[in-house]
C-alpha cells in the first residue's frame, strides 16, 4: 500500500504476503507494481521501514538502509516513578502550552524540516479534536509565530495498552528532556483520572498498572535513545530498519539533515 506525500515524496505503507502465496513471485510483482505507482506519479524519493525479517528482501529489491541508524522500540511502564533528574542550566523563559495553542501550520512546518514529509492536511483541526490525542509544545517567547519559536514537541495517542508518544521534535537535549517529561506525566494524569480517557474502538487495559507509554525512538540521533533510558524507558527488542529505494534519502533524514539532531522520537511514516 503506498502513500504519497504532498511534496512528491512517496512511502511503502504496508506489504503483506501470505504464508501460502510466497515464493510464488506474487510478491515481486506486487511490489514492482507499487514501484510503477510512484513513478507514474513522478515520486523521486522512496521509503519503507523493514523488520529484520524482511530487510534482506528489501535490499534485493533496491533498498539501502539509512547509514544514520534504525528505529528502536521503547516502552516506559506507567507504575516506574518518574525520575526528573536535575537540570544545570534550566531556561526559565521557555513556556509548556497545549499543542492545539500552536498553529497547525507551524507543526506541518516542523514536520517537514525534520523528515521531508509533507503532511499538511495530517496536521490540523480533524486530528487534533480527537479525545484520544492530546499534545505538548514548548516554548520560547510570547508565543509562537514561526517555527523558531518551537523549541520542542510532541504528540500523544491512546492505544489499548497506554499511549503512544511520537513524534519528538526538539531544539536541544534539555528541551526534548523537558517534553518528554511532561507528557509521561500528562499521560499519567488521564489514567488516574478516567474522565479524561477516550472511548477508544479496542478494549482497554483495566489494571493502571500495566499501562505502558511507547515510542519509536530514532537512533539516527546519537542522544535519542540514551535520553529515553535516562527517563527509564526500555527497548522491547523490536527495531526497524528505515531504508530508501536506491539509497536517496529525504535531505532531511540524511547526514547533515535535522533529523541528525532534532528528530528523537517518529511519528508513524505510513501515516499522512
Amino acid at each position: 500500500m503506498p502513500t504519497l506525500y504532498d511534496n512528491l515524496t512517496g512511502w511503502v505503507t504496508l506489504f503483506v504476503v501470505q504464508p501460502k502465496c510466497q515464493g510464488k513471485g506474487y510478491g515481486s510483482a506486487l511490489f514492482e507494481a507499487v514501484l510503477q505507482e510512484f513513478k507514474s506519479k513522478n515520486t523521486s524519493i522512496i521509503g519503507l521501514d523493514a523488520v529484520v525479517e524482511q530487510k534482506t528482501t528489501y535490499e534485493r529489491r533496491g533498498f539501502v538502509e539509512s547509514p544514520l541508524g534504525k528505529l528502536r522500540c521503547m516502552s516506559w511502564n506507567t507504575s516506574t516513578n518518574i525520575d526528573h533528574g536535575t537540570s544545570h542550566d534550566p531556561d526559565t523563559n521557555l513556556r509548556l502550552i497545549d499543542i492545539k495553542d500552536v498553529p497547525y501550520h507551524l507543526l506541518a512546518e516542523s514536520d517537514l524540516d525534520h523528515t521531508g514529509f509533507k503532511r499538511n492536511r495530517l496536521w490540523g483541526e480533524k486530528f487534533f479534536s480527537r479525545s484520544d490525542v492530546f499534545g505538548l509544545a514548548l516554548l520560547g517567547g510570547e508565543g509562537a509565530t514561526k517555527t523558531a519559536d518551537i523549541r520542542a514537541w510532541t504528540v500523544v495517542r491512546e492505544v489499548p495498552q497506554g499511549y503512544r508518544l511520537g513524534p519528538v521534535y526538539a531544539t536541544d537535549q534539555e528541551s526534548a528532556r523537558r517534553i518528554v517529561l511532561a507528557s509521561m506525566e500528562h499521560a499519567m494524569g488521564r489514567i488516574e483520572n478516567t474522565s479524561t480517557n477516550s472511548v477508544i474502538s479496542c478494549p482497554r487495559v483495566e489494571d493502571p498498572r500495566a499501562h505502558t507509554i511507547t515510542a519509536e525512538i530514532w537512533d539516527g540521533n546519537p542522544h535519542a535513545v540514551e535520553l529515553f533510558e535516562k527517563l527509564g524507558w526500555s527497548s522491547v527488542g523490536v527495531d526497524y530498519h528505515r531504508m530508501w529505494f536506491k539509497g536517496k534519502a529525504t535531505p532531511q533524514q540524511d547526514k547533515g539533515g535535522l533529523a541528525h539532531s532534532g528528530m528523537y522520537a517518529i511519528f508513524d511514516a505510513a501515516i499522512g
